[in-house]
């Protein structure tokens, strides 16, 4: 079932009143209408529920999800998921990340995962909505270095297969993102946020300066509300 029709199923769920109210985790997917699933969210959901993140658009950031849900008695959860992933997916996943700023919270999403065989990682809610973009972003480091080696080898004379094929027996290398491609969109999204947070120009910018990305807009990061409050020292 894709995170968008977890969603609908959720807004219709939640749309009844009676079944929020006595929910005590919710999970929040991506969806097109981000405002038609916030609003029941925030109406109906009991004081002190948990609130969980996929960190599917439009809610990236889990602070972000907090300033749409403007309700400061829920707890909030990042629980980052692939925007498209079927069920199967969704009970085994490669690692199970929770980020949680409030311990008892992290403890019942955790909860959740007990018959779920893949490893788990405690982390902060900042953290945790980083993941994604570091999955994408380390895809499209890989992907844009095979585009290039495939130039390369075309100047060169080279057999690129031959180079792919031997490369793939690396461990370290394997065979994801090797055949030359454009990046995806989840890629350039991806490089595109660690890009803009990036102090200084380097790996990302080169990457990003490789391919076209999509105009800003409302997911955009800005500032605390993408990462939430920066804490110095």
């Amino acid at each position: 079932m894709a995170a968008e029709g977890l969603a609908v199923l959720g807004h219709e769920v939640l749309r009844s009143g009676e079944s929020a109210r006595r929910a005590e985790i919710v999970f929040v997917c991506g969806a097109r209408d981000g405002e038609a699933v916030l609003a029941p969210v925030r109406e109906h959901l009991r004081p002190g529920a948990v609130v969980v993140n996929s960190c599917c658009p439009p809610w990236e950031s889990t602070y972000a999800l907090r300033a749409g849900l403007r309700r400061g008695d829920l707890a909030l959860i990042s629980n980052p998921r692939q925007s498209e992933c079927s069920t199967a997916q969704w009970l085994t996943p490669d690692a199970v990340v929770i980020g949680s700023d409030v311990d008892d919270a992290g403890d019942a999403v955790h909860s959740l995962y007990e018959g779920i065989a893949a490893p788990v990682v405690r982390t902060d809610v900042r953290s945790a909505d980083l993941l994604p973009h570091a999955v994408n972003g380390c895809a499209a480091v890989k992907q844009s270095f095979f585009n290039d080696l495939a130039q390369l080898c075309d100047r060169l004379g080279v057999d690129i297969t031959s180079v792919v094929r031997a490369l793939s027996y690396d461990t370290r290398i394997g065979t994801s993102c090797t055949r030359p491609a454009p990046l995806s969109p989840a890629q350039r999204r991806s490089i595109e946020v660690l890009r803009a947070a990036a102090a200084e120009p380097g790996l990302l910018h080169a990457v990003a300066a490789a391919g076209t990305f999509p105009e800003e807009d409302a997911c955009s990061p800005v500032g605390s509300l993408w990462w939430g409050p920066v804490t110095s020292g």
